[in-house]
């Protein structure tokens, strides 16, 4: 058992891997300036962390989850519009010079993470490059072209009987649901923005679970503006019950971050002192725990923010909201003010200020995750 005062932190970077991850179409660069801003700040001298780099996810690694005929198209094959269309590779997956070793990279990239949970040689493990919980079996799907958390958390159940999945992106983890939807051993607890036509338009309350599964799958969904108070609310109410409830042995965290304010999308009103109180809930917990990115499409603001979050996960004290950016070669990204923290927007919430307390009623009622699910109505 890992002391308190004595845990360690792997966190997955190399420059090589930035580079190939900085490619992709939809955060192009942004690799390279999230770690440029923790390599600033000193968070990956601290004694406490050990910078690893991920290595290359093997096909037989990746087809743990994925289909065969997807993982092992080559690029002459992906000249074909019909099978691009057949594995989903259009659109907002289109194909780009090499996406082949991204795919290997980001996947190996959280097994490496894993590992070292697996080895209990650390307590928690950072990858901010990981995340991708839209991906499917046999498909790529909304910027994810592998789901490499389905395969970090298959791996953890080697050791971890029971591993609670939780996703705070502005977008339901459609794809980290949907295989393992049957586990009674892996919960998947969602919250995201909920709304007709919203992608990928799955993540209702209704949506529990099959078979042994049924209510070890928990969905949260949110309305525009949400802040960082009703955030903290809702998160810390329902995070607390579903753990004390299934009693997690290990936890994965995608804390995908367009719910910041002045993302592109402009759905949710956060900031990152609102994600640093959800990570500050789990880190409470004192179980091992694998943190990773997911969405976020305002560059700066998304390495302010996973800064921030390294900073409590390590902790470093002396990193604060109000800290300065330091000088390196991305200073001007951060412009005007030059500070790790953002000043929320003026969107109006629409989330009730009762929905937390209706959500851990109907957790309770049903019993979510303790293993006698006995169903008592909708909300």
């Amino acid at each position: 058992m890992i002391e308190a005062s004595d845990y360690r932190v792997a966190y997955i970077y190399s420059p090589e891997y930035a580079a190939v991850a900085d490619l992709l179409p939809s955060n192009r660069g942004r690799s390279s300036v999230v770690h440029g801003l923790a390599k600033a700040l000193g968070l990956l001298r601290h004694p406490r962390v050990d910078v690893v780099p991920p290595a290359l996810a093997t096909t037989d690694e990746l087809k743990r989850f994925h289909s065969a005929e997807y993982i092992e198209e080559d690029e002459e094959i992906w000249a074909d519009p019909c099978l691009l269309d057949q594995f989903g590779l259009l659109d907002d997956c289109a194909i780009f010079p090499g996406l082949p070793r991204y795919i290997s990279l980001v996947a190996g990239g959280s097994l490496v993470a894993a590992l070292h949970l697996l080895r209990g040689t650390h307590r928690y493990a950072i990858h901010w490059d990981g995340g991708r919980h839209h991906a499917k079996r046999n498909s790529a799907a909304g910027f994810c072209y592998v789901n490499d958390i389905v395969l970090a958390t298959l791996a953890l159940r080697r050791r971890f009987d029971k591993v609670l999945y939780i996703d705070v992106d502005l977008h339901h983890g459609d794809g980290v649901e949907a295989a393992f939807q049957y586990s009674e051993k892996v919960f998947t607890l969602s919250f995201h923005r909920h709304a007709p036509g919203f992608f990928p338009g799955t993540g209702a309350c209704e949506s529990v679970g099959k078979g042994k599964g049924k209510y070890t799958c928990l969905n949260v969904p949110l309305q525009e503006g949400l802040g960082d108070s009703q955030f903290h609310r809702i998160f810390s109410d329902v995070a607390r019950l579903v753990s004390n409830m299934f009693r997690p042995d290990a936890v994965v965290m995608q804390c995908g971050t367009d719910g910041l304010t002045q993302d592109p999308y402009n759905e949710w009103n956060l900031t990152p002192y609102g994600f640093g109180k959800a990570v500050q809930e789990v880190l409470g917990w004192n179980i091992p725990t694998l943190f990773l990115g997911g969405g976020g499409y305002h560059t700066a603001n998304v390495a302010r923010c996973n800064a921030y979050l390294t900073s409590l996960i390590i902790p470093c004290p002396d990193i604060t909201l109000d800290t300065e950016i330091p000088d390196h070669p991305h200073l001007e990204l951060y412009a005007p003010s030059y500070e790790l923290g953002l000043s929320p927007g003026t969107m109006q919430d629409h989330n009730s200020p009762a929905l937390a307390e209706e959500i851990a009623l109907m957790v309770r009622q049903r019993r979510y995750g303790s293993g006698r699910p006995e169903a008592s109505g909708q909300i």
